[in-house]
């Protein structure tokens, strides 16, 4: 018998702890998660800013789609809905944003690369140009030579420009069309040097 009595507080005390946790658990549940909606949007802003709609496009988009969702669970009083659908959109904004984080990363890499290649071209087309220059050319065609040699000098520097801005969609376009020009250049100097 004096056993059965020193369970029974036990009993008692676990019941009145579950009780409490289940008090807590429904009060949790009985308002809208409102500081989760926010910390998604705000995760979904840092994402926005760290290149995810050009980057990470897909993962940006689960991100909002399940920020509005959690917004209609919460219209339609679905407070645990609409906080699992808070947790799901913070963690795809985040994940967004270091998705978006490492592809830029690379982009830059590979404007780096890029931009080298460039850099070398534009040697051997200074290079080119200056020893058609001292042969006897032309007055137009010295000029000619001169003046696109000028541009190109003049659009590397613009580049360059874009590639410090980190501008990256700029930059890789600018890349391209210098490497075309500079490639013609060098085809028409070998072509006809003098």
């Amino acid at each position: 018998m004096p056993r059965s009595r020193v369970l029974e507080p036990r009993r008692a005390h676990r019941r009145i702890v579950l009780a409490a946790l289940l008090c807590l658990a429904g009060a949790a549940c009985a308002t809208p998660p409102n500081k989760e909606m926010d910390q998604a949007d705000g995760a979904i802003a840092a994402a926005r800013a760290a290149g995810a709609e050009r980057f990470a496009a897909a993962e940006l988009r689960s991100a909002t789609e399940a920020l509005d969702r959690s917004h209609v669970a919460v219209t339609e009083r679905d407070y645990r809905l609409a906080l699992s659908l808070a947790l799901e959109s913070r963690e795809h904004a985040q994940n967004a944003a270091r998705d978006a984080a490492a592809a830029q990363a690379e982009a830059r890499g590979r404007l780096g690369k890029s931009m080298a290649d460039i850099v070398a071209l534009m040697v051997r087309a200074n290079g080119a140009a200056n020893a058609a220059l001292t042969t006897r050319l032309p007055a137009a065609r010295s000029k000619a030579i001169r003046e696109t040699l000028a541009q190109l000098t003049g659009q590397l520097q613009e580049t360059g420009a874009a590639v410090e801005r980190d501008d990256v969609a700029s930059a890789e376009r600018m890349l391209d069309d210098l490497k075309s020009r500079l490639d013609e250049f060098l085809r028409t100097l070998a072509a006809n040097p003098t």
